[in-house]
């Protein structure tokens, strides 16, 4: 009774989106694997819009603009550790609806603001500042932010030409 499943993204021509998708314990009761027939739920973070289609069962959307600080998806529930390494901006683990606040650990490097989909900038110190004004150095910061998703749920069928072992892909494509 093995069902392996992917979650497949696809940018097409669009090239300036961010597009992932999940599936997380907490919106399916805790379950980690499933078998034929379950429904499983998942999450697609996006910046525009986008399409689902599967190879088999059916997938349809539950919510739309999912609002969820970033404290509460993080293993400890505090504010997201980011890393500048060389560069004026680091990638956060999420999309970022709402940037909160910014905080350095140690050496500061500048202010923290967003500055992309899932991306911070900051790690340049200015030369007024003592700085060279180029990304020279490297830094930690907690952010918190807001991100926001839709959810998804995937119905499985209860068996494939007869067998409860199949496999399904689920694939996400962005549009604009």
């Amino acid at each position: 009774m093995a069902v392996t499943a992917s979650l497949v993204i696809n940018f097409g021509d669009v090239t300036d989106a961010y597009l992932s998708a999940e599936i997380l314990d907490d919106d399916n009761e805790g379950k980690t694997s499933f078998s034929a027939g379950d429904t499983v739920y998942f999450r697609i973070y996006h910046s525009g819009t986008f399409d689902v289609i599967s190879n088999i069962g059916s997938t349809s959307e539950v919510s739309a603009n999912q609002t969820q600080n970033i404290k509460e998806l993080t293993d400890d529930g505090n504010e997201e550790m980011v890393t500048f390494a060389f560069s004026g901006t680091a990638s956060t683990d999420k999309l970022i609806s709402n940037f909160i606040s910014g905080e350095w650990v140690g050496t500061e490097l500048g202010t923290i603001a967003k500055s992309g989909h899932a991306e911070v900038s900051g790690g340049i110190k200015s030369k007024d500042n003592g700085g060279t004004g180029l990304p020279d150095s490297v830094g930690v910061a907690k952010i918190d932010y807001d991100t926001k998703y839709d959810l998804w749920q995937f119905n499985s069928p209860s068996d494939v030409d007869g067998s409860t072992t199949y496999t399904a892909v689920i694939g996400i494509t962005a549009t604009s």
